[in-house]
């Protein structure tokens, strides 16, 4: 049975600090799309795992059906009000305008009064995309539940992610979980040579580390063999955006368009930003941050941890990539 949602709704999915949400609001600007953005942190389930089996039984893959669907459908303010706005193809200019000030006033009252967000839709079908970071391990489980599912997986260089999570968390923006006791939990910690009791005893770097080949590399694994799998290295997205954008759109079958290009255009003339979540920014602007804020033991650390995986040594193989 077709989804209300339509047909090939695209998952962005990646670990945290990982320009997901660069790369959502990119593919947002595309006038088809109808962007959920992290609907899964405010609408929750028990009835599916944060780490799901390998072999996951029917019953959870309908679970993972209903509550896939039910995330695209969400239309909390956080979900569908993300900065900043583009024109859709499925909304008259009227309603363009209603969009965004309804959007504007709900996450101004979200933590207060919760108000939903209408999308608005009218005429022409939207192009659903849900961009998460809570849901990166549920990557596998939700394509089984829809096999008409699109991932677009984004991996960030490990001594990056690194780096801009220790900053969040000095700056109170980030929690410093590293969620070892569920990655091995779950039966997901144990194929790099690294033991938890071991893991515990490293540094808080080291533990990211772990955390971010674990995850990815799972990822990775899973999906790579799906034609509808499409995986993206942050730093090749933003050292060649136009290029990058142009293969990208190709993948997800959605068409090239002028207000693309003008987004693509202005993040190149701009600089950079001290803000933590900024969108708006040059694309090159961060590619080498971590350089200057990792020192070279921590460096060293982090690659002789995620070397012990395929994806991981894409990153380290090469001395000038850090």
């Amino acid at each position: 049975m077709q989804s209300p949602v339509g047909n090939r709704p695209i998952l962005l999915a990646g670990s945290g600090r990982s320009g997901t949400t660069f790369a959502a609001k990119l593919i947002d600007s595309h006038p088809d799309i109808l962007l959920r953005y992290e609907p899964d942190k405010a609408l929750r389930t028990d009835a599916i795992p944060y780490l799901p089996p390998d072999h996951p039984d029917p019953e959870m893959i309908r679970n993972a059906a209903e509550y896939l669907d039910e995330l695209l459908r969400s239309g909390n303010a956080t979900a569908s009000g993300s900065r900043p706005f583009f024109r859709k193809s499925y909304r008259g200019r009227l309603a363009e305008l209603v969009h965004r000030g309804w959007s504007t006033t709900a996450r101004a009252l979200d933590r207060v009064a919760g108000l939903p967000v209408p999308d608005l839709a009218r005429g022409t079908t939207p192009r659903y995309l849900m961009k998460t970071v809570s849901s990166l391990w549920r990557t596998r489980l939700l394509k089984l539940a829809r096999p008409d599912l699109v991932v677009v997986h984004l991996v960030r260089h490990p001594c990056a992610v690194v780096a801009s999570r220790l900053r969040g968390i000095s700056l109170g923006r980030m929690p410093g979980d590293v969620f070892l006791d569920a990655i091995f939990s779950a039966g997901r910690g144990g194929n790099f040579g690294f033991d938890k009791q071991t893991l515990e005893g490293k540094t808080i770097e080291e533990q990211m580390a772990f955390a971010w080949m674990a995850i990815n590399q799972q990822v990775y694994d899973d999906m790579h063999q799906h034609d509808d799998y499409r995986l993206v290295i942050y730093e090749d997205l933003c050292s060649d955006l136009p290029a990058q954008m142009h293969s990208l759109f190709e993948f997800l079958d959605l068409e090239e368009n002028a207000q693309t290009a003008s987004f693509v255009n202005e993040l190149q003339g701009l600089g950079d930003t001290s803000r933590y979540f900024s969108v708006r920014r040059s694309p090159t602007s961060a590619l080498t941050k971590w350089q200057q804020e990792l020192d070279a033991e921590q460096i060293a650390a982090v690659r002789e941890i995620v070397s012990a995986s395929e994806l991981g040594r894409r990153f380290t193989s090469n001395p000038t990539s850090g």
